[in-house]
């Protein structure tokens, strides 16, 4: 496998001959791993293209490509591959037919990034008179978002890898968009058992039919991510079409408000709703508003299988408790900020335990909890998380926090064993990691 970086050291001249050397110095090269973000404007196209045009073909062409770029490679025969992802390129107008064709039947993992929803399809060729992924077991398509309905409200999206800053050039796709290939009508998905669709702006649920399978073919999807604004994901959704879903994944990246609460309750009711009852792992990700009068919905089959859950709000800790309380099989949680009385000191922190006659659980499942305590980063917020929270999740072995944390609360922990609090009121805390917040 070759891993390679774009670098303005490069002149013009000196890529042909790079190319090149690479090939013969690797003739038996099946992996290619590419970021470069100036090939357009350096030489206005993708520098490595010779290369990956030698190794498409043979004994030992390529099995996987990888590419991050500002242009997609022009290639001289469609591309015969199983894994191949495409980010940063923006596929907003079709190609002409000499640059990226990708081979239908060959591909049993695809990720293509920025791709329109009018030319998505347009981008493969098939050896059949469909368009079969007879192969494909994952797709991930994140869509050019700024050809999308128009909002509602330009809400500033935050705090999420699939937020973008509205655009002036919005406008409306039409009805059908992306559900048909311009040569093969229809394609086809027999295999996938993993998808995920990120900024989607034309009819969701008529597009989502695609993954359905139609006689012969059947649905055999498995993991369904689905990721967008509110605007981009109804509250009609419909997953009863995947009878062998065992995960599902619904990301609200613009801000949900006050008057969105008959919204998310619809949403969740109908997705969740809808989906098999044999669910395994359900994950919710939503951006709230600062609202400290919204009521979370209980649903059902929601509460009792959602295993993982982020809230990007401030949220008070009685509220947050009794929201672990409804979800008996929480695993995973993000919250970004959690309101408390302080704790004034580590000192305060082991009299208070040591006077509570008991610490009862609050939830006997959730095993990670990640908060950055955005508003109340001091020492007193972190002992009352550990007072408040931490000690009441028997079964908690990571906690992540902003690294100028760490120090801190392992000091704090180090100090409840020593003093004897850990083993008589929370033995969980011997045994907890606390480590640097990660994304």
């Amino acid at each position: 496998m070759v891993n390679l970086q774009h670098s303005s050291q490069i002149a013009k001249g000196e890529w042909e001959q790079l190319n090149t050397d690479l090939s013969i110095s690797l003739p038996s090269l099946r992996q290619i791993s590419l970021d470069d973000l100036s090939s357009h404007d350096a030489y206005g196209h993708l520098w490595l293209n010779q290369l990956i045009n030698e190794h498409m073909a043979g004994p030992y062409r390529l099995t996987s490509l990888r590419v991050f770029s500002d242009t997609p490679p022009r290639l001289q025969h469609p591309i015969q591959i199983t894994r191949l992802h495409i980010d940063g390129v923006t596929f907003s107008r079709p190609l002409a037919p000499t640059w990226l064709r990708i081979q239908a039947e060959c591909l049993r993992e695809l990720t293509l990034g920025s791709v329109s929803p009018q030319s998505l399809w347009d981008l493969f060729t098939s050896t059949r008179e469909q368009l079969v992924f007879e192969q494909l077991r994952s797709l991930r398509l994140v869509f050019f978002w700024t050809s999308r309905f128009v909002p509602r409200a330009r809400n500033a999206i935050v705090f999420d890898s699939d937020s973008s800053d509205s655009s002036s050039d919005d406008y409306e796709l039409p009805a059908a968009c992306g559900f048909m290939a311009s040569r093969y009508g229809q394609p086809k998905f027999p295999q996938l058992q993993s998808l995920e669709l990120r900024r989607f702006a034309g009819d969701l649920p008529q597009f989502l039919t695609l993954f359905a399978g139609s006689p012969p073919y059947r649905s055999q999807l498995q993991s369904l991510v689905l990721a967008g604004l509110k605007t981009e994901l109804p509250a009609h959704l419909d997953l009863a079409l995947f009878p062998h879903l065992q995960s599902l994944d619904v990301r609200l990246v613009d801000y949900i408000r006050e008057d969105d609460q008959l919204y998310l309750t619809d949403l969740l009711t109908q997705a969740f709703g809808s989906a098999p009852s044999h669910l395994s792992r359900l994950s919710l990700s939503i951006n709230f508003d600062q609202i400290p009068e919204f009521q979370f919905p209980s649903l059902m089959p929601f509460d009792q299988s959602l295993r993982s859950l982020k809230l990007v709000m401030e949220i008070e800790v009685g509220d947050l408790l009794q929201l672990l309380q409804r979800l008996p099989a929480i695993d995973f949680l993000i919250v970004e900020d959690i309101e408390m009385s302080p704790v004034t000191s580590l000192a305060l922190l082991v009299q208070r335990l040591r006077d509570m006659e008991s610490l009862s659980p609050v939830s006997l499942s959730l095993t990670q909890l990640h908060t950055l305590l955005a508003n109340s980063r001091n020492p007193h917020a972190y002992y009352a998380l550990l007072l408040f929270v931490v000690c009441r999740l028997p079964q908690l072995y990571l906690l992540r926090v902003p690294e100028d944390a760490v120090v801190l609360l392992n000091k704090a922990v180090k100090t409840l064993v020593s003093a004897g609090i850990a083993a008589n009121r929370a033995p969980h805390l011997q045994h907890l990691r606390v480590l640097p917040w990660a994304l």
